[in-house]
């Protein structure tokens, strides 16, 4: 069985070959030939995927040793893959606890007298 990747080009309204696309390397490692996908593990600048990014992907999986004129020698499977940034949405989530802390925000000047805030 042979598998190939696509991605779905808008602007071109059409199925690209994702190996040496823009896409190739950046975010997708690896695309094997048992389907399956390794992502990389960080943008490395030359596809921006923040905060939020889709990218559809079309698998076609041939099966080799079928005659050619056989209509169905060849399955799709599409799907999204989509990356998005932790803090996309203004959330931050506390991972552990942090320690009670005295804080000192500022010292101002009211009316001639220091005042702690």
């Amino acid at each position: 069985m042979s598998v190939v990747y696509y991605y779905w080009d808008a602007d071109q309204y059409d199925w690209k070959l994702l190996p040496s696309s823009s896409y190739d390397s950046n975010p997708f490692q690896t695309l094997d030939a048992v389907g399956t996908i390794t992502l990389a593990t960080k943008d490395d600048g030359t596809v921006t995927l923040r905060p939020i990014h889709t990218v559809k992907v079309r698998v076609a999986y041939t099966a080799d040793f079928v005659k050619d004129w056989f209509t169905e020698r060849t399955v799709y499977d599409e799907f999204d893959v989509v990356f998005k940034e932790d803090c996309s949405d203004n959330a931050i989530t506390l991972g552990a606890a942090i320690d009670d802390i005295e804080y000192y925000i500022g010292q101002t000047t009211i009316s001639g007298s220091d005042t702690d805030f």
